[in-house]
């Protein structure tokens, strides 16, 4: 998580560069390799030392966000993006180059994207003209 090659169990996560919102990612990782921690944790015992101390075991798998087909709210950004009534509205889209440090099996990689929107609900929101 904090791109360095090497860190010790005694070695602090602030001190290192570690941050709030990166603790919330080292929470779900632990959470789906069965450690139970939460991001308060990572504020009181900041060495792995410490945290292996107070970690506990977790046999409960993660829940899958249930799929749903009821309508969101648009945010404020979306009102304004169609009140603009855009002639091709499709064109305003945004991605991502993403490379890869090693390589990596294409079936696992098509596994992954297609597991991606079932984890994260943003990503199965669509929009339909009235």
């Amino acid at each position: 998580m904090l791109g360095l090659q090497q860190v010790g169990i005694h070695d602090n996560y602030f001190a290192l560069g570690g941050d709030s919102i990166m603790s919330i990612q080292i929470v779900a990782r632990a959470r789906q390799l069965g450690v139970q921690l939460t991001p308060r944790m990572l504020f009181q015992y900041q060495t792995i030392a410490e945290l292996a101390a107070v970690a506990q075991p977790t046999n409960q798998p993660l829940a899958t966000p249930e799929l749903t087909q009821q309508p969101f709210p648009l945010t404020p950004v979306q009102h304004w993006f169609f009140e603009q009534h855009l002639p091709q509205p499709h064109y305003f889209n945004q991605s991502m180059l993403l490379v890869l440090r090693q390589s990596l099996p294409p079936a696992l990689l098509q596994q992954a994207l297609h597991h991606l929107p079932l984890l994260h609900p943003a990503l199965r929101l669509r929009f339909h003209p009235c």
